[in-house]
């Protein structure tokens, strides 16, 4: 088998190689359905990073059987480098070894501005239309991997000879509902177009359950003619290298003692109703059991399973534990084992991959009757071993399979007859591709379809001088090029358009002139004056590829389309640009998607083909002044009125991103309720509200989270001064806060201090003739003084001078 084969070691040629060369050929490019097929799938899941899982244990067996049958297989691996299990890197050559060509998806050759699913579609478009040599290429709807490869091929741009095809296995949408979580993130509803637009662009749907097809009508999925359902496949077990047959038990024998809850720790998988159950076990008599968990952790109820159920056991009496190390493989070994009952609780389910390996192994046990889980168990056995999805019906079904031996159910189906199917399919739907004929587009010697360039031009005379060179390398012949000029005041600007008068005057080009309308106005009036079946809008700062007039009426003519749009390659630059400018990212689109488009814009630029009678069915652009979005209210209006847009999935021009463009300079709000208005005009005024209210929210989700506070520094702690110092310093800064008030109190201050010490030696001096006078008393008379005057003491005439 595929996995038996294991080795620790492998050659870097492995990627290099490919087993099963020798296909044969139709001379018309067809397969030879005699010969061996190239068939190719394209998986997020490959078993060996991902540890286990229905979508990655289904295409394994499938690569299984088509590689035992001498055909040719490649997986192409979009998962990424690392994986749940281990990396990508150990198991190339192990794969290699059973003749299993594992291709990892490469990654962008530039940084693409959109979420990681889109860019995972793009990238697997890529690849496949660089490997065009398949003759089946297999998805799985989930995540929308196919979308761009099967509108590629819708648009006839690659996969003329290959099917392409989708197997539903569970959308992300039905895992929202089935683990009871709302559409909370932009990322939902993109995922959920892409997803259903890969389902409706496929050659080929196949389910695993007629459970699953009715769901996707019942949520107006859009289905090909082409249905059909397919049991899913299980590989060979690694360790056992074959599936246990079933044995019925002997009497006596199968008592159960363990009750096992099997699946992901998750709400979807009925974590919550299990633990309802228990306690119901809990409450009632029953025999002495123990409970095991036996699964990887998951979310139920805004918490990681193994918490949920810790808080949840507090009051159970009988033992439990959790096992979630084990692999499909182990987890098969480890419920064969005698007295233990698998439960499957599941809320929602399609084709439970569980079931399906509980019925192939013999294993006994209980599991909701929902989804397509009965379409497994043959019809006569379905009684014993399917439940009501309901706490007090589980419980008692619990209670009675610990009273009696437990029997094993038979499966509907027959593994080796389904391999045999599909092997069959893969031969039919080759014999299909090969005799079908190509259609759609134009023959040779059939007119071509006349194209208007219609360019806005304001003030820019060097961009424009760049985006008409670009429109003049055009590899499509019959065009005639519109130029409106919308108000240009700069001489150089008038000089230039002046100067091309003469030459489009030759050409039976046009070159108008209006005041400043801003470019829904100008846009409007080179529609009023094109000759041409198809009108091509154009900025003057944006240039095109030489093939982007022939791809667009390529996929016009081969789709019917009423409006195209394409990818676009980024400058960044406030410079004019040449397409020998090196683009620094790349922004793709999603198509028709209204849900998204309301958020933010999946719809597409304004360089876009659009059928000229389309546009002014729809009346054209609107023509408000002074800011931006003009495209994206046109693209909703139109798809609001039933016509018809689809996006190319090819960059075809260059786009100039500068900070003075209008996008960036306009008011954000009047643009979000210009591109809003088509919803306010078609939809009930509440639910526009919530459309209007949904933007907002979309706006904070999407914005990047402002930039973190600077760190806080904190002060060094003061120093405590003495009183004195501090009120001297008070004082002295609030005198220098009072100007000339602190020179005045400066100088009144040194005044007052030295009449301060002249007073104190005159006092000294007073004190000194005191005591002279006391000791003359004694000896001698004492000398008449006057009272002092002032600084200068003055004495009367006669009397002795000192």
């Amino acid at each position: 088998m595929l996995t038996s084969t294991i080795h620790d070691e492998f050659p870097d040629e492995s990627l290099a190689t490919r087993p099963g060369a020798g296909l044969h050929r139709s001379a018309r490019g067809g397969v030879d359905a005699t010969g061996p097929l190239r068939v190719c799938i394209a998986s997020h899941c490959l078993l060996g990073p991902v540890r286990e899982g229905a979508i990655a244990g289904h295409y394994m067996a499938l690569a299984q059987a088509l590689l035992d049958a001498g055909h040719d297989v490649t997986f192409l691996y979009t998962g990424g480098p690392l994986g749940e299990a281990s990396s990508i890197g150990e198991w190339i050559g192990r794969y290699a070894e059973a003749g299993l060509r594992v291709v990892p998806l490469p990654g962008p050759r530039l940084p693409i501005n959109n979420h990681y699913e889109s860019c995972i579609s793009y990238l697997t478009y890529e690849w496949l239309r660089e490997h065009d040599e398949f003759d089946v290429v297999h998805f799985h709807e989930w995540r929308g991997i196919g979308y761009y490869s099967l509108l590629a091929k819708h648009q006839g741009l690659a996969f003329r000879r290959a099917t392409l095809c989708v197997g539903v296995h569970g959308p992300s949408l039905w895992v929202k509902q089935s683990n009871h979580e709302l559409l909370d993130r932009v990322l939902d509803l993109e995922v959920d177009y892409l997803e259903r637009q890969s389902v409706a662009l496929a050659d080929v749907v196949t389910s695993t359950s007629r459970y699953m097809l009715e769901w996707l009508t019942q949520q107006r999925w859009a289905l090909p003619s082409a249905c059909d359902v397919r049991s899913i496949l299980r590989p060979a077990l690694p360790r056992t290298g074959r599936v246990r047959e079933a044995a019925p038990p002997t009497a006596g024998e199968g008592r159960v003692e363990e009750l096992v809850f099997f699946g992901r720790l998750e709400g979807g998988k009925g974590l919550a109703l299990f633990c309802d159950a228990l306690d119901r076990l809990a409450a009632g008599p029953s025999r002495p059991f123990h409970v095991t968990f036996l699964g990887h952790d998951g979310i139920v109820e805004g918490q990681h399973g193994l918490g949920y159920i810790r808080h949840r056991s507090q009051r159970w009496p009988f033992p439990w534990r959790a096992m979630a190390e084990l692999d499909d493989a182990g987890a098969i070994d480890y419920l064969s084992r005698p007295g233990r009952l698998a439960v499957l609780p599941s809320l929602m389910e399609n084709s439970a991959i569980a079931v399906h390996q509980c019925l192939a192994a013999g294993i006994p046990f209980l599991a909701s009757d929902v989804g397509g889980i009965p379409e497994l168990v043959r019809a006569e056995d379905r009684p014993a071993v399917l439940v009501q999805p309901r706490p007090s019906p589980l419980a008692e079904r619990m209670r009675a399979a610990l009273d009696r031996p437990a029997r094993p159910a038979r499966p509907a189906f027959d593994e080796q007859a389904d391999r045999r199917a599909w092997l069959e399919w893969h031969a039919d739907a080759a014999r299909l591709a090969a005799a079908a004929p190509t259609t759609g587009g134009r023959h040779d010697g059939e007119a071509r379809p006349r194209v208007s360039v219609c360019i806005a031009h304001f003030n820019r005379p060097e961009y424009l001088r760049l985006a008409l060179e670009s429109v003049e390398a055009q590899d499509y012949p019959d065009f005639e090029v519109i130029v409106v000029d919308d108000g240009s005041t700069l001489p150089a600007a008038v000089a230039y358009l002046d100067s091309l008068e003469p030459k489009f005057a030759a050409r039976g080009w046009q070159i108008l002139r209006q005041g400043n309308l801003y470019p829904g106005a100008a846009r409007n009036n080179a529609a009023r004056h094109a000759t041409g079946q198809y009108l091509m809008f154009m900025d003057d700062d944006n240039v095109a590829k030489p093939h982007e007039l022939s791809r667009f009426v390529q996929v016009a003519e081969q789709t019917g389309a009423d409006i195209l749009t394409c990818f676009m390659e980024v400058v960044e630059s406030d410079d004019p640009i040449d397409l020998d400018r090196a683009p620094s990212s790349m922004t793709l689109f999603l198509g028709d998607c209204l849900s998204v488009g309301a958020l933010y814009n999946c719809l597409g630029d304004t360089n876009s083909l659009v059928r000229r009678d389309s546009f002014l069915a729809v009346g054209g652009l609107t023509e408000d002044w002074g800011h931006n979005h003009e495209d994206m209210e046109f693209y909703a209006r139109a798809i609001f009125k039933g016509l018809r847009l689809l996006v190319v999935p090819e960059a075809l021009f260059l786009y100039r991103s500068s900070t003075s463009s209008l996008i960036k300079t306009s008011s954000e709000y009047l643009n979000s309720m210009r591109g809003l208005r088509p919803y306010s005009e078609n939809l009930p005024v509440p639910i526009s509200q919530i459309v209007s209210y949904a933007v907002a929210q979309a706006k904070k989700e999407l914005s990047p989270p402002p930039p973190p506070p600077p760190p806080v520094v904190e002060p060094p702690a003061p120093v405590e001064l003495p009183l004195r110092y501090r009120l001297a310093d008070r004082i002295n800064l609030l005198a220098r806060r009072a100007g000339p008030v602190h020179g005045a109190a400066r100088a009144s201050l040194v005044l007052g201090l030295g009449i301060a010490r002249r007073m104190r030696r005159f006092a000294r001096g007073l004190g000194e003739m005191a005591r002279a006078r006391g000791a003359g008393r004694d000896s001698s008379p004492t000398p008449r003084l006057v009272a002092p005057r002032g600084p200068h003491k003055r004495v009367r005439d006669g009397a002795p001078r000192r």
